[in-house]
């Protein structure tokens, strides 16, 4: 015992605080993508709070909850005592600034490309000392977004077909450009028809969607029931995708929705939907 406090000591003396204070850091995520990178790098030790969002993987449900998606609940944050909180959403500034008055740092990591993820695992590695283990992320991530990529430019355009991917049915909200679920159906082998719209989500019309003609539909948080209950609907039974029988639904709609490590899962499931029964397709 005498042994380790002159050790504590002179690492104090020697203000090299780093391995100590990084021990007993203490962490709040507000967003699911971060908490599931802070587990893939290891850090889940670290993690003191969470938002109502944050389920996976299971062992995050156990951490106490201090918010939901509309921000923090600070009276909950301030008991959990933390020294950090990362966010990929929050962007209310008067929320932000009563964190940091507090004297606790905050920080908001980008996730709007796929280009972003590796910037917020490089962040993540350095606030939790994790620097070699987010080295590793990146590099997996990196080189299995690149055969992705590679993958994808063998498809001719023309073979590739036309997707909608709809957010909610009522009313109707799809993804544009902006999102990097966009990028998602690219790098898998689609063609987003709302591709060239310069938002990242907005609402369509049936007409819209009608014109468009779409050759497959992804509804990520739709369900079995759902999809037989759409396909009767006045409109839809015209549609290619519909009479094809190629409309889709993903039990973990989370693989798509969230940018963190399992946003890969998400490019191989879209790949499924765009080329089903054919994988020689997507790896030529």
């Amino acid at each position: 015992m005498l042994i380790r406090s002159y050790i504590v000591i002179g690492l104090i003396v020697a203000g090299d605080l780093s391995a100590f204070c990084a021990e007993r850091l203490r962490v709040i995520s507000l967003s699911p993508s971060l908490t599931e990178t802070i587990y893939k790098l290891g850090g889940q030790d670290k993690l003191v709070g969470r938002s109502s969002a944050c389920d996976y993987p299971d062992a995050a449900k156990n951490i106490p909850i201090c918010g939901d998606y509309k921000g923090p609940a600070l009276e909950k944050l301030v008991r959990l005592k933390p020294d950090v909180v990362v966010s990929a959403m929050l962007k209310d500034k008067g929320v932000i600034s009563n964190i940091e008055r507090l004297g606790i740092k905050f920080y908001l990591l980008p996730a709007k490309t796929l280009s972003d993820y590796p910037l917020t695992v490089k962040k993540l590695g350095e606030i939790l000392n994790l620097q070699q283990a987010a080295a590793d992320e990146i590099a997996r991530f990196t080189s299995k977004l690149r055969a992705f990529r590679i993958a994808a430019k063998k498809i001719p355009l023309a073979e590739r077909p036309t997707v909608l991917l709809l957010i909610y049915d009522r009313p109707l909200m799809s993804v544009g450009r902006k999102s990097f679920i966009n990028e998602l159906i690219t790098i898998a082998g689609g063609r987003n028809i709302a591709g060239k719209i310069e938002r990242s989500y907005f609402n369509c019309s049936m007409e819209w969607v009608m014109k468009q003609q779409p050759q497959v539909i992804v509804m990520p948080a739709s369900s079995p029931e759902k999809i037989a209950e759409i396909c009767q609907r006045p409109g839809w039974r015209i549609l290619n995708a519909i009479r094809n029988k190629r409309i889709y639904y993903q039990s973990h709609n989370d693989i798509l929705y969230r940018l963190g490590p399992r946003v890969l899962d998400g490019i191989a499931a879209l790949q499924k939907y765009f080329y089903p029964g054919n994988e020689e397709t997507v790896k030529r």
